[in-house]
């Protein structure tokens, strides 16, 4: 029995030895490029939330939020001039409470202004 599973061992990782020579850098750059897309994805996801919460705070002074945690975000509307975006998030007010809130933000694929972004709304879905 041992020296089947030496065998199997051997062979898997020969064939995994195989396939790995067998790619050229020219073909594993799409991979490279596909883990770009996610950092600038997730880096970008952030920094909607934090604007969103920024936003919310400057122009509610009483309930001052903090990002906990980011649950989705998707493309709503997509066009030749702009992207918005829908955001579901965890976050903390200055009272420790934890809830679920919605924000759609606006982004012009031309600045206008000095802003990037534009928030259209922002409520609570769910209090905790």
């Amino acid at each position: 029995m041992m020296m089947r599973t030496n065998c199997v061992i051997i062979v898997l990782f020969l064939f995994f030895a195989h396939l790995y020579s067998s790619f050229s850098l020219r073909e594993s750059a799409p991979s490279l490029r596909l883990l770009a897309e996610i950092y600038n994805y997730s880096s970008k996801t952030e920094n909607l939330a934090k604007f969103a919460i920024a936003e919310h705070n400057k122009r509610s002074k009483h309930n001052l939020l903090r990002l906990i945690q980011i649950l989705s975000v998707a493309k709503v509307f997509h066009t030749k001039n702009s992207v918005t975006y829908s955001l579901e998030f965890l976050a903390k007010d200055r009272d420790g409470k934890t809830n679920k809130y919605f924000a759609r933000v606006y982004q012009p694929t031309y600045i206008p202004s000095n802003s990037l972004y534009e928030l259209q709304k922002f409520e609570v879905v769910h209090h905790r």
